[in-house]
């Protein structure tokens, strides 16, 4: 209940217990008591210092970085709030209690629901605010045998023409004779367009990319690069282009470990 609302109850509280006269008009002292309420309800609304009874309310809520690459990393997450003693904070549906104001980190694996409610002294809760902390996910793909195969030393250097169709991923087998820094670039053909490198193992041999079997991937406008230290072994590096990528170049470089 806000100060308004207790002070009017307070007046009818007054105006009861004061009495009415015998025709149902309010006494005189009914009036007079009445009256001095007002004054005094005025009076303190007059006053800068004096702060309303409100509801609780969230002012901020939010998630950095608010997309995760795959795999997932730490996000943190910062709210402020007003006329409140604490607040509720949901991750993925379970529910902490913490301060009306703060700040703390979280790891994130996967795509995850965040949501925050405050409370005052009484109980009142403001209105729930929420948001997902997403997480960019691995492309369904499966090393099926048509992948093109490629062998380099190190260092040694490559580069290979393709022509694509409706956006459909293309696979290259890359054995590595050596220990190696692998470079995998790749610039689309004619207009600029988005394309997503892919540099994986098949770690597990099951003839499917897994999440915990991307080496690294980057997207950007026109090329890409995928860049890391490697065992020798057998690699796969997938150009993702999208529909409007009618071709592409893949340059492939090595360097020693």
């Amino acid at each position: 209940m806000n100060a308004r609302t207790t002070t009017l109850a307070l007046l009818a509280l007054s105006f009861a217990a004061t009495g009415c006269a015998t025709d149902g008009a309010p006494s005189s002292s009914a009036y007079e008591q009445l009256n001095a309420d007002s004054a005094s309800y005025a009076a303190d609304l007059s006053d800068p210092n004096m702060e309303m009874t409100q509801a609780p309310r969230i002012e901020t809520f939010s998630a950095q970085p608010g997309v995760l690459p795959v795999g997932g990393g730490e996000v943190q997450i910062s709210w402020t709030s007003r006329h409140s003693v604490a607040c509720s904070l949901s991750v993925e549906g379970r529910a902490v209690k913490v301060d009306s104001e703060g700040t703390f980190e979280i790891d994130v694996t996967h795509s995850t629901d965040l949501a925050l409610r405050c409370f005052d002294e009484v109980g009142f809760t403001s209105e729930g605010v929420g948001f997902d902390v997403e997480v960019e996910t691995v492309p369904v793909h499966h090393f099926d045998g048509s992948a093109e195969s490629i062998s380099l030393g190190s260092p040694d250097a490559i580069t290979v023409a393709a022509k694509v169709n409706s956006g459909t991923p293309v696979q290259y087998e890359v054995t590595l004779q050596a220990n190696s820094q692998l470079l995998a670039r790749a610039n689309s053909e004619g207009m600029a367009s988005d394309i997503t490198l892919w540099l994986a193992q098949d770690v597990n041999e099951d003839g499917q990319l897994d999440q915990d079997e991307v080496i690294d991937y980057s997207l950007s406008r026109p090329e890409v690069e995928a860049q890391d230290r490697l065992n020798a072994g057998t690699y796969y590096v997938i150009v993702s282009p999208d529909a409007e990528t009618s071709g592409f170049f893949l340059t492939l470089t090595t360097k020693p470990a």
